[in-house]
């Protein structure tokens, strides 16, 4: 495929980039991260690639790794964020300061949350409790434990992002 034919089809395939990343993250910047992503990748293979080859199916698979990828590196970034940080040779002391600010950003905005909201997200992600077991502990159903914790998850993702 010519690079000039490629750049024809891009504006579509951007679209439907950007619809997986939207539906899969919720939010237009992630969204825009899996698009152009994966528009860098199809761009590095569209020259190998025939021209009567329909590259919808592989911007949609390709969207659809960049997402798996990035909500991993973030989960990892995620569960790295702990108060106790253990000293590592290559451990600088740049990065303990900005997994502080972090932890300081969480804890703020956990602060906003309503009493209930913040407590079982404590439970969840920071004594890593499972679902059930914060069920056995609160008394409350399942679905309302899930429910609290989605609600107070989303609060969390909109006040950290802005």
């Amino acid at each position: 495929m010519r690079i000039e034919e490629f750049e024809k089809l891009a504006p579509d395939l951007r679209q439907q980039m950007l619809r997986i990343g939207q539906d899969f993250f919720g939010n237009q910047q992630d969204a825009e991260d899996v698009a152009q992503e994966g528009l860098i990748r199809l761009w590095t293979y569209c020259e190998r690639l025939d021209a009567s080859f329909t590259l919808s199916p592989l911007a949609i698979k390709v969207a659809k790794n960049i997402c798996i990828d990035l909500y991993k590196s973030r989960r990892a970034e995620t569960a790295e964020l702990q108060t106790d940080i253990p000293a590592q040779p290559s451990y600088n002391a740049d990065a303990r300061l900005a997994t502080q600010e972090n932890l300081h950003r969480i804890e703020s905005a956990l602060d906003t949350l309503p009493p209930h909201e913040a407590k079982l997200f404590r439970k969840r992600h920071f004594e890593e409790k499972t679902n059930d077991e914060i069920v056995q502990e609160t008394g409350l159903p399942l679905t309302s434990v899930k429910s609290i914790l989605s609600r107070a998850k989303a609060k969390l993702k909109k006040r950290l992002l802005s």
